[in-house]
């Protein structure tokens, strides 16, 4: 459901701002991010069927989510990603030598 809604709002904002952004260098760029959200939503699922309904089930597939879907985006040298993992670093190598 989450993953129709995105691709929709997606759609509706390219086919309003088509004018001023290249639409096909957008899908590609999109690509990526689908891939990584369908592999991350094979693994949550799978952890919720072999471990089953709890709360520690819950953060279980919250964490193995969000390092599943940031390792898929590094290995498909996502800029963005890139990006914000090494200024997270740099920010918690600044704090720590405080």
């Amino acid at each position: 459901g989450t993953l129709v809604a995105e691709c929709t709002v997606i759609l509706i904002q390219a086919i309003y701002a088509r004018k001023s952004i290249e639409v096909g260098n957008l899908l590609k760029s999109i690509v990526r991010y689908l891939i990584a959200g369908i592999i991350m939503l094979v693994c949550v699922r799978f952890l919720g069927w072999l471990i089953g309904a709890s709360v520690l089930t819950t953060l279980v597939q919250i964490s193995v989510g969000v390092l599943v879907y940031v390792l898929i985006l590094i290995m498909l040298r996502d800029e963005i990603a890139i990006r914000a993992i090494s200024m997270a670093l740099n920010r918690l190598r600044k704090s720590q030598k405080i």
